[in-house]
This record gives structure tokens, sequence and C-alpha cells, in this order.
């Protein structure tokens, strides 16, 4: 067993003065950790007035507290770059601008690390709704909507394919192994926020290092603010009621480009179709459509992901 390797650069990607209390919170987050970070790096994405706001705010403030410009093209995974560029540390983590850590979020991801095959380590995130609690109509299973953990992710510190970016960590040499973040697919504030920059990360380390090992250890906890707005089910453009044709829902499906379509009763949620599901539905009703059974006799209930 090797030691666990000492120094976190904390980077936190910055790009709107709306969130400048988000920020502050992140950082003083950041700043009562059990395991106190080496260095915070607040990397501002092409907003010069933010820049030297925050440039401002911490000249007197505390101590490891670096402001830097987004050296590369707008977006989050440029700028992510430019905080790994920046970083002293051996292991960086990168933290949402509007999240808040745990005291002992650094120290349980810095403890997978006594591994020598790891090279990421993300941690679980919370929601903190802008009403202080849950909508009765959202579903925990679907918490991955608003950028959190959901219900029925495996507890404890598992082995995963990827880390989710606002609350992750790797080695900083996983960057020499497999590149940055990729440029073009990741969030960008001037155009639909496309994300899945870490996921293709993962991906590409994995395979520029067979045998690597990522986890996930949901002791290492963030709390991500959802705004208002995401609290309401309008925002849900890919839900259907329930009563609409197969074949509506799963066009509904294709046409958001989305894994599921939720099945909602008025404001109640019923339940989820998966593409697998609804394969089989659809199955099922041409069928029985081409053998003449009635609609109200074909078993639907019993459509499983199987």
């Amino acid at each position: 067993m090797t030691a666990v390797p000492k120094g976190f650069s904390v980077v936190v990607c910055v790009h709107t003065e709306e969130r400048w209390q988000d920020i502050l919170d992140a950082v003083g987050s950041l700043g009562a950790q059990t395991l106190p970070p080496l260095e915070i790096l607040l990397v501002v994405d092409h907003h010069p007035v933010l820049l030297e706001r925050l440039e401002r705010h911490f000249a007197d403030g505390p101590h490891g507290v670096r402001v830097l410009p987004n050296d590369g093209p707008r977006g989050l995974s440029a700028g992510r770059n430019t905080g790994v560029g920046a970083a002293r540390g051996d292991l960086v983590a990168f933290l949402d601008d509007d999240a808040v850590a745990d005291p002992d979020w650094l120290r349980h991801l810095a403890a997978g690390y006594a591994d020598p095959r790891v090279l990421a380590v993300g941690g679980r995130t919370l929601p903190r709704w802008a009403s202080g609690r849950r909508p009765a109509w959202f579903p925990e299973e679907f918490d991955w909507v608003v950028g959190c953990t959901y219900r029925g992710h495996p507890p404890g510190r598992v082995r995963v394919r990827n880390v989710l970016g606002g609350n992750a960590s790797f080695r900083r040499s996983a960057f020499g192994l497999a590149g940055g973040f990729a440029l073009g697919i990741g969030r960008d504030g001037g155009r639909r926020p496309l994300g899945g920059e870490e996921t293709e990360f993962c991906v590409r380390l994995a395979r520029a290092r067979p045998g690597a090992v990522l986890l996930v250890d949901d002791r290492a906890v963030i709390h991500h603010r959802v705004v208002p707005v995401r609290e309401l089910a309008r925002r849900m453009g890919a839900w259907v009621p329930v009563g609409v044709p197969l074949k509506q829902a799963f066009g509904v499906m294709l046409q958001h480009d989305a894994g599921w379509v939720a099945v909602l009763d008025g404001d109640r949620f019923l339940g989820v179709l998966t593409p697998a599901k609804l394969h089989e539905a659809l199955r099922r009703s041409v069928e029985s459509d081409a053998k003449g059974v009635p609609r109200g006799e074909v078993d639907f209930d019993s459509v499983t992901d199987a």
C-alpha cells in the first residue's frame, strides 16, 4: 500500500456574476475542509468584469486562492484544462461554482488514492432545492437531470466507468496520459449545454492506461444548488402523460435524444419507460394488432428491461 498523495488543487470554473454568492459559498466550503487544499483555482470563462471583481475580492482574502482567466476557447472544457495546466498539486479536484462541499469532501476523495492504480475518484452530489425541499412530483431516480446523484447509484466506494465533473478528482498525471478535456462537447453559456466532457475523458483515460481504476465514494458529498425554474414540471420536455400512444411516446424520446420517458398522471409520477421497455411494448402492440388481439387484452404491465 502506497502513501496517499498530498496536495489538492481544487478548480472551480466560473462564468457569470449572477452566481457571485454561489462562488463565495463554494470557496468558503473549500476553506473549511478537514484536509485543506493546497490551492483553490478560480478559472473565469471570458468575463473580464467578473475576473477583475474576483481578483479584487481575493487580493487580501484567503491564502491559496488564485484567480485565472480561461486561456482557451470559451467553455467548460477549456476552463478545466486551464486549471489543470496551472495546478501545483498531485491531485486535481473539480467543484461546480454553484455547489458547496461537506467538510470531509477532500479527505474522502484522497483516501481512494492509497491504491496506485486509482486515477480518478468522484463523490456523491445532493440537490439543494431553491424551495428548501424536493418537489413532490420529482422522483430521486431523476436527480441526474439536475446534476445530482440519482437513486439506484451503487452505494459505498465502487468502481465506475466515469466520474461526474462537478464532483470529481484526478491524479494530475492522468492528464499527461490522456490529454485534457475535449473541446467542442463541454458546456458553453452561449450554446445548448451538451456536457459529457468528463465521460469522454474518463473513457479515453481508461484506454490510455489499461487497468486504471476510477472510483466513486459516496462519503465525498457536495450539495448542488437547483434553481427555482428547474423545480417546475414543465421543464421536463421529454415527459409524456398517461394514455399517450406508445409510438408517440417513442417519438418524443427520439426527438429529445432521451434514454427515458417519464409517465405522469397530472403531476403524479407513475413510472419510467426506458428504451428497452418501449421497444418491447411496441413489439407486443404490433404483434397483437397483426393477430387481431384487442389492445385492452395485451399484457403491458409485465414489460421489463430484460
